[in-house]
């Protein structure tokens, strides 16, 4: 059976949905963030990180068990971090959106062949 004949398991739809998810949860994050602050470069930044999830978001399937894992593990992290911090949009934004929601990133050369 060739790779295009195969089908996902239903652990591995659950799991590039979550992935999926993830990364638009970021994305809706950073893109909130960037309508209630000032600062230019920051919203520079926000914005262009949201355009990398989305592309980030295209370029895996269900079949890269490994990569999906990571995608889970590594911005699930964020998100709940996120939530964690508690309060409105305006009142994270005057705390600041910790660096790590520009910096992390999952390493998707690592997992192609």
């Amino acid at each position: 059976m060739n790779e295009k004949s195969k089908v996902w398991t239903e652990e591995q739809t659950i799991n590039y949905e979550i992935a999926v998810e993830m990364i638009s949860e970021l994305k809706a994050i950073l893109r909130r963030q960037s309508r209630v602050i000032d600062d230019e470069k920051k919203i520079a930044a926000y914005k262009k990180r949201a355009s990398e999830l989305t592309d980030e978001g295209r370029s895996f399937g269900g079949f890269d068990d490994d990569l999906v894992a990571d995608v889970i593990k590594t911005y699930s992290k964020l998100v709940r971090e996120y939530w964690d911090i508690g309060g409105t949009e305006e009142q994270i934004a005057e705390k600041g959106l910790p660096q790590q929601y520009i910096d992390t990133k999952v390493e998707y050369a690592k997992y192609k062949k």
